[in-house]
């Protein structure tokens, strides 16, 4: 059993987000919008305008494509 890799993964742990890409500025670099109406900057390439996307929260790297259904963000 490896200690170090045990720690250490505990603070890559990742915060899925929802959005929808809106404007590409670079070919990696995107303006996305959640359900809330909160643009974030997001960053990977291979994706299209309109396109709904999973995003890691904390570093605002696009993880995969998501559904095109419509999300509802509930707070807890």
């Amino acid at each position: 059993m490896n200690y170090l890799q045990q720690f250490q993964s505990v603070f890559r742990a990742q915060k899925r987000g929802v959005a929808k890409l809106i404007v590409q500025h670079r070919a990696d670099s995107w303006q996305g919008q959640t359900a809330a109406g909160v643009v974030v900057q997001l960053t990977g390439a291979g994706y299209t305008a309109g396109q709904m996307v999973f995003y890691d929260v904390y570093s605002g790297k696009i993880l995969e494509t998501a559904p095109d259904v419509q999300v509802v963000e509930l707070k807890v």
